[in-house]
């Protein structure tokens, strides 16, 4: 009977604490105060099939932040920035564009498309700097010295533009066409996201056949 007494004593106590948290942290002065702990979701990460380095992850916010920092104007770090960058958006069009990111997303690819499209010179050729045949022989008179490395910088810069074009053109199809293909699908399954295809088209600078295709009136096309 005793211990049936205590039983019942230790539930009322259990009790008053669990619905007074007051005095149960009062009865205990000694306890550490209660911590809040937040889980967050890990990083959605983008996995990268490289030739030099094989397979990379990285998070897709550091891809899409690298997205869209613009390129340098030098030639050269150009090349290298416009080669990643379009790597980079190509894989991260989303095909669910139903969430508010996704179509934020789809904006920052916009605007690099228009990035290429800026940096591309429409029906670009290759100059032929000339060169003298003489300059195989040792070049001792300092002004065709310098006539010299500045025909050999011509050249070089001219090489190296004509490969930067090139890949513009070809980055700009693969990607006009990948930016194209999401659009269509907004377009088809939220008529009322014809402000952001707007901005979109916009921000890519679509031609008036490309807006045209997504239901959109003519609009700016250039940088």
């Amino acid at each position: 009977m005793k211990s049936t007494t205590v039983l019942k004593v230790l539930l009322i106590v259990l009790a008053s604490n669990a619905t007074n948290p007051a005095g149960a942290a009062a009865a205990d002065t000694n306890s550490p105060p209660a911590q809040t702990i937040t889980l967050h979701p890990p990083p959605r990460m983008l996995q990268i099939a490289t030739h030099d380095a094989g397979l990379r992850t990285i998070p897709m916010a550091e891809a899409m932040a690298q997205i869209a920092t613009p390129c340098p104007d030098d030639v050269e770090a150009a090349i290298s920035c416009f080669e990643t960058n379009e790597m980079y958006a190509y894989l991260m069009v989303p095909d669910d564009l139903s969430g508010a990111a996704n179509r934020s997303n789809l904006l920052v690819i916009a605007r690099f498309l228009g990035e290429i499209r800026s940096r591309r010179i429409p029906d670009y050729k290759k100059l032929q700097v000339g060169m003298d045949s003489s300059l195989h022989l040792p070049i001792t008179d300092p002004e065709a010295k310098n006539a010299y490395q500045e025909r050999l910088a011509a050249r070089e810069l001219q090489s190296a533009t004509f490969s930067l074009q090139q890949n513009l053109e070809m980055k700009d199809v693969s990607l006009t066409r990948r930016l194209l293909e999401a659009c269509s699908r907004l377009q088809k399954s939220d008529p009322a996201s014809v402000e952001l295809l707007r901005q979109v088209a916009d921000a890519a600078h679509l031609t008036a056949d490309e807006r045209k295709k997504l239901g959109l009136a003519a609009g700016p096309t250039g940088p």
